[in-house]
């Protein structure tokens, strides 16, 4: 399974910010799946660029 694939069922249960799905994958994956801040955003923003997900609002980070 890829982190994509991941992000995507985390995603399923509602929209999220970055942070958001960041706290569910530490909740949730972590144990058997680490992953990183960089590799969760970098991960969405690819996903961004291939229609998966919609980006809604940017922050400031």
């Amino acid at each position: 399974m890829s982190l994509r694939h991941a992000v995507l069922g985390l995603l399923s249960t509602g929209p999220a910010s970055g942070y958001d799905l960041l706290k569910r994958f530490e909740i949730s994956l972590a144990n058997v799946w680490p992953a990183t801040q960089s590799q969760l955003y970098s991960e969405l923003n690819r996903m961004a660029d291939a229609d998966l997900v919609k980006v809604a609002a940017e922050g400031p980070r």
